[in-house]
Formats: C-alpha cells, structure tokens, sequence
C-alpha cells in the first residue's frame, strides 16, 4: 500500500512526457513542417496566389456583374396594362383592357448595347490589371529576399570577424602594442556594421512577410542558383501590354458611347398599344346595344422630347467629356512610351555595371581579400589595416548586391508597365 503511493506521484510525472513522445512518434510530418516552412519556387508562388488572392476573385464576380448587364440588353421600357371599368361608352357599366408599349430608335438601343459591352471590357481589364500588380509584386519580393538573405549572411559574417578583431585589439591595447586611435577606428567600425545588420534583418523578416502575404501562406521561396530575374533578362524584347493604358482607352471608349447615348435621347420615340373594350347599352353612336359588344382597337403614337433645351446641353457636355478621357487616353500612351524608354536605358546601364562587377570588380575584391590574409599572416600588415581592407572588399560586394536589385527592379517594371500621374 505504502509503495503504490509512492509510485503513484511519479506516474503523474511520466504521463505527460509519454504523450509528447506518442505525439512525435505519430506526427513527425506534422512537426517537421511546423519547424521547417515549405520552401516554393516563384511559379509555385505564382500559382498560389493567384488561387487564394482575394482581390482576384472581386475582380470575376464583378466580371460576372458585367455578363448579366450584358445579357439584359436591350434594356425596353415596361410594358403598360390599364384596366377600365364604368360609364364610358353607354349608360350602363362598361369594361376596357388597354396594353401599351414604348420603344425607341434602333439606334438607342445599339448604343445602350456598346456601353454593356464595354464595361464588360473593363471588368476583365481591371482583372488583368490586378494580376498583373500581383505577379509584379510577387516577383520582386521573391528576387528581393533572396538578395537580403545573401546581404544578411554577408554581414553575420563581417560581424562575427570583428567581433573577435574587437577582442584582440582590446588585448592588444591593454598590453600597449596599439594606440587607442586604433581600437576606437575598429569600435566604431563594428559598431556601424552591428546597426546594418540589424537593418538588413529587419528587412529581410518584413520581406519574407510580405511574401507570404502575398501568397496566404507560411512558404518561404526557395532560394535559386541566380539572384538575377534571368527570364525577365531574356524577354527583354517582347512588347508588354499595360493595363493601366487598357483602363484609359476603355474609359474613352464608354465616354464616346455615353455621348451617343446623348444624342439618341434627342430624337422622338414611339409606342403601339392594344385596347379591348365591351359596351352595353346605348352607346355614342345612338344604337342600343341589348348584349355585351366588344371592341378591339390598335393605337400607334410617337414620344416627343418637347423639353430639349436640357438634352442638348448634356449632350455638348458628353461630348467635352468624351474629348477629355480621349486626352487623357493620348497622354497615357505616351507617358507610357516614355517611361518604358527610360526603363531599357536604366536596363541596359545596370546590365552593363553588372557584367563589369562579375568580369573585373568581384575578382579583384576576392584577390584582395586573399592577399590581406596572406600578409596577416606573414605580418606585413596589422589587424587594423587588414579589418580596413576587409571592409572595402564588403562595401564592394555590397554594392554587387544592391546593383543586382536594383536591375531586377527595373526589368519588373519593364514588364508589368504601370503608369504614374
């Protein structure tokens, strides 16, 4: 009895840990993925964003909208059905049924025809444009982690080295083989690098955020064996086509529909109508009518916009406005035209600064970078002056870095054109 009570508060114990180990047995997958995020390739991530991203699927329901509006035309006024019933032909009560229907010109209903059609076109443009800023987005934010991430483990590694330089120059100091000028140089130097680290760490966790943001998920990309957007490099010569410039040829499409529809407001309609009509009675004509008599009658009348001072100033008023989404449309294609000749120029200069880091700067940064180990080592140089070398040789592959971003930044912009106001 004593001894069950002993092993009893060491069962509670042991309970709890048998069931974490049950669970990893169980669950490994589970766990692993848990610790380690998937890691996708840009068209994986394409892929799934394009299935989750919500403003996409606003952008087919209002596709939808558009359909229907479309299928509605020609939109036809309601047709009228006006019954009468008492003294209206003879001295006893009398019944009538009257249908009648207005109509406009064929033109009108053409025109009402265009617009529906038209912003139909807008709908899937505006869809377009929305996939286009989506993949726009994502694509730079892919290139652009993959850049830090390589920044980030550069600067670890600098950090780290000064690190231990900082310790050796305290030793140093303390034993008097070096002024304080040169321990506060390399202070300051490791300082300074300890603060971009932490920047580019920050940056670096917020892009990966926003990566995965983009994508409704926990993936991180996958890193490639290039930083550089290689495929945006080799279709540097397609014709790219921009939504933004689709959106402004479209509203100037409407507009001069708009303005149609405005004229066709002037012009007169027309109607036919039906009547049924039974009488008992003596009726106007002075006969009596012992039983009920029926009459049917076909009625034709024309609409008249009497009141056409205000038709005709919205029409000159559609017209303005049709002439100014028409500037609008001409200024943007040339906004356009410009920018995307700046952008090649922009491309071709980083392309040409980039080949001159891989041919000629990154080796000269390594051969010197090697050379300051060798005379370390053989003691032709001191801690600082190498400390000093080694951080020339970083600012230069830094900048590699940056250039690199700043290329693929612009072939991005190359190839998903938007235009700026």
């Amino acid at each position: 009895m004593t001894s069950s009570r002993i092993l009893f508060p060491h069962w509670i114990k042991i309970m709890p840990l048998a069931y974490v180990t049950l669970l990893i047995i169980q669950w490994p997958n589970t766990l692993a993925q848990v610790i380690h995020p998937q890691k996708i390739t840009l068209q994986e991530a394409l892929q799934i964003a394009k299935a989750s991203w919500q403003p996409l699927r606003a952008d087919s329901l209002s596709i939808l909208a558009a359909l229907r509006e479309a299928k509605a035309q020609p939109f036809i006024d309601p047709t009228e059905i006006n019954s009468e019933w008492g003294q209206v032909n003879s001295a006893y009560y009398d019944q009538s049924m009257q249908l009648s229907q207005s109509l406009r010109l064929p033109g009108y209903y053409r025109v009402q025809n265009k617009i529906a059609k038209t912003r139909l076109d807008r709908a899937r443009i505006e869809q377009r444009r929305t996939l286009a800023q989506l993949e726009q987005d994502l694509v730079n934010t892919f290139y652009r982690y993959q850049i830090l991430e390589k920044k980030r483990k550069l600067l670890q590694h600098n950090d780290s080295i000064l690190a231990e330089t900082v310790t050796s120059l305290k030793s140093s100091y303390n034993k008097g083989l070096i002024t304080i000028y040169d321990l506060n140089e390399v202070l300051l130097i490791h300082g300074e690098s300890s603060i971009n680290l932490q920047k580019i760490t920050l940056e670096f966790e917020n892009t990966l955020l926003r990566f995965q943001y983009l994508t409704s998920s926990h993936h991180i990309p996958q890193t490639s064996e290039s930083i550089l957007w290689d495929e945006g490099l080799i279709r540097i010569g397609e014709n790219n086509i921009s939504p933004d410039l689709q959106l402004l040829e479209n509203n100037d499409a409407e507009a001069v529909a708009t303005s149609q529809m405005s004229q066709q407001m002037q012009l007169p309609g027309w109607s036919i109508g039906l009547r049924n009509m039974s009488i008992q009675g003596i009726g106007p004509n002075g006969i009596d009518y012992p039983v009920t008599r029926r009459f049917n009658s076909l009625q034709f009348g024309l609409s008249l916009p009497l009141w056409n001072q205000p038709l005709k100033e919205q029409a000159k008023a559609d017209r303005l406005r049709s002439a100014s989404v028409n500037a609008m449309a001409r200024h943007g294609q040339e906004n356009l035209n410009s920018l995307q000749r700046q952008t090649l120029l922009q491309i071709q200069s980083l392309k040409a600064q980039w080949e001159q880091f891989n041919q000629s700067l990154l080796p000269i940064a390594d051969e010197l970078a090697s050379q300051a180990h060798s005379d370390l080592a053989s003691d032709k140089i001191n801690l600082v002056q190498w400390t000093l070398t080694l951080q020339s040789v970083l600012k230069t592959k830094e900048a590699q870095l940056q250039l690199v971003q700043d290329l693929n930044e612009a072939l991005v912009r190359f190839h998903y054109p938007r235009l700026t106001h």
